[in-house]
C-alpha cells in the first residue's frame, strides 16, 4: 500500500517522531488523569518504509506545527487557508494519479511501410493510438501502413476504468525497403492451441519468454534455453499473447490455451 507522509517537524499534537500525543497541549486535571501511549510519527513510518522498500513519498516541513496548511481540526478558519494549501492539494493529487494511472506498454515492429502495433500495457479499458501521419485507432493490437518514406512519431494513450491516463510515444523510420527483425518466420510455436506444454523452435538461443493477456497483463517471466517447452498449465482458458525476446529479435505469437 503506498503512503504519502505529510508532517510539520515542529508538531505538538502528533509527534513528529517519537512521543507522547498532546503532550503540554491539555492542562492538568485534578479530577482525571490522561495517560496517552507514545507514537511513532511520520519520521519513523518514512524509516520503516524505506527500510522495507515500501513505495511512498514524504513532504516534511521544518519549523512548522499541526495542520500548517491552513486548517484547525479539518475546519477552514475565516480567513481561509494559507500559503501550504495549495502546495498541499497539487502534491496530494500528484501522488495519487501516480498510483492510480495505468503504465503504458507498446511494441512496434515496421515491415516495409507496415507497422505492427501491440498494446501490452497493464489497462486497455480505452486505447487510442496515433500514428503520426493523421491516423489513429482505438484498437490494442493493430497494423497501419504509411504513403511516404520518414519519420513518424507514434504514440498511445491508454485510459482505465477510473478515467486515469497516460501516454507513451516512440519515433519509427519508415522506408521502402526497411525491415526489422519483428517476426522472424522460421520461429514456431506448437501444439497451438495448448494444454499443458508449449514447444518452441526456430530460436538457437536462449530467450526471455512473457505471456501477456489481452489486456497487456503479464501473466508469467521465464527464462528459456533453446530445445525448453513453455509450461502453460497456471493459465485459465483464454487468449494470449506471447513475446520471445532475445538480444537480436523480439516475436510476438497469440497463443489459445485449452483446458
Amino acid at each position: 500500500m503506498p503512503f504519502f507522509l505529510v508532517h510539520g517537524e515542529e508538531d505538538n499534537i502528533v509527534p513528529f517522531k517519537k512521543g507522547e500525543p498532546l503532550k503540554g497541549i491539555v492542562p492538568p486535571n485534578p479530577l482525571f488523569s490522561l495517560n496517552v501511549p507514545e507514537m511513532y510519527g511520520s519520521f519513523c513510518i518514512d524509516t520503516f518504509l524505506t527500510n522495507r522498500q515500501v513505495p511512498h513519498k514524504t513532504w516534511f516541513v521544518e519549523n512548522k506545527t499541526h495542520e500548517f496548511y491552513g486548517v484547525n481540526t479539518g475546519e477552514f478558519p475565516e480567513t481561509g487557508p494559507n500559503l501550504y494549501w495549495d502546495s498541499t492539494i497539487y502534491k496530494t493529487s500528484s501522488f495519487l494519479f501516480d498510483q492510480l494511472q495505468p503504465r503504458v506498454n507498446l511494441r512496434i515492429g515496421i515491415d516495409g511501410k507496415t507497422a505492427h502495433l501491440f498494446s501490452l500495457s497493464e489497462s486497455n479499458f480505452s486505447v487510442h493510438w496515433d500514428f503520426g501521419d493523421g491516423g489513429t485507432s482505438n484498437k490494442p493490437q493493430t497494423m497501419h501502413t504509411y504513403e511516404l518514406d520518414g519519420e513518424y512519431k507514434i504514440s498511445l494513450t491508454v485510459c482505465n476504468e477510473l478515467q486515469a491516463c497516460n501516454t507513451a510515444s516512440q519515433v519509427v523510420n519508415i522506408t521502402s525497403t526497411g525491415k526489422i527483425n519483428w517476426t522472424i518466420n522460421n520461429v514456431k510455436v506448437f501444439p497451438n492451441p495448448v494444454n499443458s506444454r508449449l514447444k518452441i523452435s526456430g530460436i538457437n538461443q536462449p530467450c526471455e519468454a512473457t505471456v501477456f493477456d489481452l489486456s497487456g497483463r503479464i501473466q508469467f517471466v521465464e527464462k528459456m534455453q533453446p530445445g525448453e517447452a513453455l509450461n502453460m498449465t497456471g493459465l485459465k482458458e483464454g487468449i494470449y499473447l506471447l513475446q520471445l525476446k532475445t538480444s537480436d529479435f523480439l516475436v510476438i505469437k497469440k497463443i489459445t490455451k485449452l483446458h
